[in-house]
């Protein structure tokens, strides 16, 4: 739930017919996600956040299915994607031209993941609590 690229195959196959370079070294954008994006984030800088997303996000009960609830996020994290990710100037029609990575993309896309990880620990946490809840209530 923290990766947006997870959620739509398509034409660029979860971004790995997409390529970025950064730092000199080129790879798929699936890969930059993937492995080069959560090592550019230190654990200390997501207090800030976290306050903020413990304000807005509420562990509320789910009022639907739980899978109404994951398509939900499926279909939020889609969006994202195509409007945060995909939708760069620089990648729209790209036909095999490499991005090269600058520092106002990598800032925003550093920062577009440590909120998504921060919601999934949210997501997760609040998936955690209704099957906790729910299996109270069937003992």
């Amino acid at each position: 739930m923290h990766q947006p690229l997870h959620w739509l195959r398509g034409e660029h196959d979860y971004g790995r017919n997409l390529t970025v370079i950064h730092n000199g070294k080129e790879q798929s954008l699936f890969d930059f996600w993937e492995q080069e994006l959560p090592l550019l984030f230190h654990m200390h800088n997501f207090q800030a956040a976290a306050s903020r997303l413990k304000r807005e996000q509420k562990l509320e009960s789910f009022n639907v299915h739980p899978s109404d609830v994951f398509a939900e996020w499926g279909r939020a994290l889609s969006a994202l994607a195509c409007r945060e990710i995909y939708a760069l100037p620089e990648l729209t029609g790209s036909s095999g031209v490499a991005l090269r990575l600058n520092e106002e993309i990598l800032q925003r896309w550093r920062a577009l993941y440590e909120d998504l990880v921060l919601k999934a620990g949210f997501r997760l946490a609040r998936t955690m609590r209704e099957l906790l809840t729910h299996r109270k209530h069937a003992a």
